[in-house]
């Protein structure tokens, strides 16, 4: 029975200063190929990519490197390697189409921060129905079975209360279904109400952030009220949750008590700041079982569709979210 044949692949024509977090990036449960004369040969399976000279040359340059070597099919699809070894004279390359990774690193980002956070989301949720419970027992006391009528007013503030955490609760569900367990790419831009995006991340994010002794400080946020994202917009709110729990553990690391969220303007665009030290080392080993500096650039992968940028300033301890 003949072998599968993957793709053409030649090395792609990116520059090496561009997109660097497509370089960067990990590579989530890429399978192993073999380089050989006659292309890229997948470990245990039979299958076979063709692979240009250019291709194959840059492969040998770059045995040793931690950044991946950019290569494209016909179709225009990106693919990426990265050197994950050599024995018995053969190199050995991780293998994975661009596509492929960002899929991967947003249902890896799902299952990290759904771990971390998963307390917190249900305080979101049991929140309102603490408030239902009290009003609705409330209103049973005002509303005897014997004796005089209970105040109307009393009891309209009441159910007002009722209607109101119902509204809430609802929209706080819709939300967490949203981020949590929906897992699709819209046909075509979305309406985003960003500033509530952000103010349900803070929200989720500050109870962890008292936990670990760290205090979440926003600013008065200037921000766009409504974008129109391609795409899904868990994408955004799963980054910034990850940016955030990210300088929570860099303000510790640091000695600080204190992570800041503000607007920004640069480049004329508006955008988000993170103004901590980022310490991704625990989420990158949990989210692909790589390096910390790799944190980021899987964001900014994660990010790319929204067309969102990530501008990381480790310098000044910033990490400025730009939008569109």
């Amino acid at each position: 029975m003949p072998g599968q044949r993957g793709p053409l692949l030649d090395l792609h024509g990116e520059s090496p200063a561009a997109r660097w977090y497509w370089r960067k990036a990990p590579l989530p449960d890429a399978p192993l190929v073999l380089i050989g004369a006659d292309g890229l040969r997948r470990l245990g399976e039979e299958w076979l990519s063709p692979a240009s000279p250019a291709l194959l040359a840059a492969l040998g340059t770059q045995a040793g490197s931690n950044e991946a070597v950019l290569a494209a099919d016909p179709s225009g699809a990106v693919w990426r390697l990265r050197h994950a070894g050599a024995a018995g004279g053969q190199q050995f390359w991780q293998i994975q189409e661009l596509a492929e990774s960002r899929r991967r690193l947003l249902a890896g980002l799902r299952r990290v921060l759904a771990s971390r956070l998963n307390g917190h989301v249900l305080h979101e949720l049991r929140n309102p129905l603490g408030a239902l419970s009290l009003h609705a027992d409330l209103l049973s006391r005002l509303l005897p079975e014997v004796g005089p009528p209970a105040s109307a007013d009393r009891c309209r503030t009441s159910v007002e209360v009722i209607r109101q955490r119902l509204r809430e609760l609802s929209e706080r569900q819709n939300a967490a279904v949203s981020l949590w367990l929906e897992d699709q790419t819209a046909d075509g831009p979305q309406p985003v109400e960003l500033d509530r995006l952000i103010d349900a991340s803070l929200r989720l994010v500050r109870g962890y952030m008292s936990l670990q002794e760290v205090r979440l400080h926003a600013e008065t946020l200037q921000a766009p009220s409504e974008l129109r994202l391609p795409g899904h917009a868990a994408a955004l709110q799963l980054t910034l949750l990850a940016a955030l729990l990210a300088a929570c553990a860099g303000a510790k690391q640091a000695g600080t008590d204190q992570v800041v969220v503000a607007s920004s303007s640069a480049g004329g665009s508006m955008g988000l700041e993170i103004r901590s030290a980022l310490d991704g080392e625990a989420l990158a080993r949990e989210l692909a079982g790589s390096a910390g500096d790799s944190l980021l650039a899987a964001l900014a992968l994660v990010l790319e569709p929204t067309g969102i940028t990530l501008h990381p300033n480790p310098e000044q301890a910033v990490l400025r979210l730009a939008f569109p």
